[in-house]
């Protein structure tokens, strides 16, 4: 195994363990977050899977909040 490949296995771990992008931004000492992203971006998708988790929880959730309290006429969709 090369340094490389140690370096980047690193990264994926840390990533694929919920480590913050921006602290293993800063162990690679990469120049932004978004090179890190960019680079090691194969170890979020669960990240992404999350995140819509989390906005379909919210959304459901302020759905029910505001249930009957539309001031939305009948020729009004909610979104």
């Amino acid at each position: 195994m090369r340094p490389h490949d140690l370096w980047h296995t690193c990264a994926s771990i840390m990533l694929a363990h919920g480590i913050p992008l921006p602290t293993v931004q800063e162990v690679l000492r990469h120049k932004d977050a978004y090179t890190t992203a960019r680079m090691y971006s194969h170890a979020l998708p669960r990240w992404h899977r999350k995140t819509v988790e989390r906005l379909e929880k919210a959304i459901s959730a302020d759905g029910r909040q505001l249930g009957g309290n539309s001031t939305l006429g009948d020729d009004q969709e909610k979104i």
